[in-house]
């Protein structure tokens, strides 16, 4: 048996332990505590540095392919042509500023300078004007050889036209383009493609559907018709090949003026008095009023600048000074034939509008003549003039009814006159420039800037300059340029 003594001693001890277990417990909930905390954040850490460790690997892989990509362009900057000492991405640069921007050669040299000054190209040497030619030239007739390719099997629309600018000879030019018109716009360059090209002193209809046989038709082509003027060799070159031949919309508008006003005595006197007025009027202080020049040419397809030049006169009439209204007092006489070719030209501008935009089908043929039954009562020339209208409408209407329901198709060729004008502003009007390599550029209007781009490399190393020398003896073998600089040549 144990004294008391012994158990209070005993109890004691055990109070004791007990107390210092409970404060080990204590302080290792709270370590616990603390330990759960470190933890929670350091998850909640890895969490962030887990995700940030992600996002960096992101950016260090975007950064790796931007990398990738800057050297592959290093690359390519430096990528050139077979036999060529030129970067493609100069010549590029070089034929979209001829094409696109409408540079003179001599000017794309002086760009060419300016941005390897100003950017730091640290260009060796820059390629002259002619080299830049003969570039343009090459993809021009790169693009010729290949042209009729992605349109073999397709039904498409021809549309011919001839200029009479290149010295003695006349340039025949053929483009093509979808025989459906599927948009409610005019036809742009990049929806045509230039298909033949060719030069001659002139052309008759044998000639012209003799090529036409050969470089399209027979290329498996699916010509549908002819779109162009009323030139009697191209009605009757659409005959020799069995196609329908659709008159172009401002042609046929031009003709309808001709034929309305062409010999009326009160138009020829008022051309007459916009002629007077013209050339009297030279480098007098009244210079500044003075009318458009009147072309030989085509003079019925711009009657709205002379219309437009005269009722801006009349209109402003009381403004003019005393020795002004004198000078234009036969303009005010005039008026009454001015208003007549106003109003044609106002039915004109719808009629050409409705028909350029949406094309040839049933529907725009009843929205035509819509408008044109709003016209009914008019007399004297404006009543010849509808009636000459009409008769086009019979003709289109005649086409269109061999079509199945719901076509559309073009019926304007304006886009041949714009290559055409386009190609003339830039080019070089002396007398003797016949068909040169130079317009092969035309080939490249109707190519986009990637387009372009793309097909450098092939055409530099497909076509050399003899190619370029064999074309133009083959279609320009009566050049008058070429023939007086071979005749005058100094000889050393």
């Amino acid at each position: 048996m144990h004294s008391m003594k012994e158990y209070q001693t005993k109890i004691q001890q055990l109070t004791k332990e007990v107390k210092e277990l409970k404060e080990k417990l204590l302080s290792c909930q709270e370590k616990y505590s603390a330990s759960r905390k470190e933890i929670k954040y350091l998850r909640r850490r890895i969490k962030e540095l887990t995700a940030s460790r992600n996002k960096w690997k992101g950016k260090n892989k975007d950064k790796g392919k931007k990398i990738k990509e800057l050297k592959k362009k290093e690359k390519r900057r430096e990528e050139k042509a077979k036999w060529h000492q030129y970067p493609i991405w100069i010549v590029g640069l070089s034929v979209l500023l001829r094409i696109k921007a409408n540079c003179s050669y001599a000017s794309v040299v002086k760009v060419l300078n300016i941005l390897n000054i100003y950017f730091h190209l640290n260009l060796r040497r820059i390629p002259c004007a002619n080299t830049v030619q003969n570039w343009v030239s090459k993809m021009g007739l790169n693009q010729l050889n290949n042209a009729t390719c992605e349109w073999k099997e397709k039904e498409v629309s021809i549309i011919i036209d001839e200029s009479i600018r290149l010295g003695q000879e006349k340039l025949l030019l053929v483009l093509i383009c979808p025989f459906k018109k599927q948009s409610e716009e005019a036809l742009s360059f990049s929806d045509v493609k230039v298909v033949y090209m060719k030069g001659a002193v002139s052309w008759k209809s044998t000639d012209i559907s003799k090529e036409i046989k050969e470089h399209i038709l027979n290329q498996g082509i699916k010509v549908k018709n002819i779109l162009s003027d009323e030139g009697n060799n191209l009605i009757k070159t659409a005959k020799l090949l069995q196609l329908t031949h659709v008159p172009d919309i401002g042609h046929v508008i031009a003709t309808c003026l001709r034929q309305t006003f062409g010999k009326d005595p009160d138009y020829q006197l008022f051309t007459k008095r916009i002629a007077a007025c013209f050339l009297k009027g030279v480098n007098q202080d009244l210079s500044y009023l003075l009318p458009p020049k009147l072309g030989q040419k085509a003079r019925f397809m711009n009657q709205e600048r002379l219309v437009n030049w005269s009722k801006i006169i009349l209109n402003s009439w009381e403004k003019l000074s005393e020795k002004e209204k004198n000078f234009f007092r036969q303009i005010k006489d005039s008026q009454p034939i001015i208003q007549i070719l106003d109003d044609c030209i106002k039915i004109a501008k719808i009629v050409a509008s409705i028909f350029k935009k949406k094309g040839l089908s049933t529907e725009t043929l009843l929205e035509v003549r819509r408008e044109l039954d709003k016209c009914k009562g008019a007399k004297g020339l404006v009543e010849v003039f509808l009636k000459k209208i009409n008769r086009y409408l019979s003709e289109y209407e005649a086409f269109i009814s061999n079509l199945p329901e719901g076509s559309c198709i073009h019926v304007s060729s304006d886009i041949i006159e714009s290559m055409f004008g386009k190609y003339k502003d830039k080019a070089n009007n002396y007398a003797l420039t016949g068909l040169t390599k130079l317009n092969l550029e035309l080939l490249l209007y109707s190519l986009k800037d990637k387009e372009i781009m793309l097909k450098i490399k092939s055409a530099l190393e497909g076509i050399f300059m003899t190619d370029l020398k064999e074309w133009v003896a083959m279609h320009s073998p009566e050049n008058q340029l070429v023939k007086k600089l071979k005749f005058f040549k100094k000889v050393v």
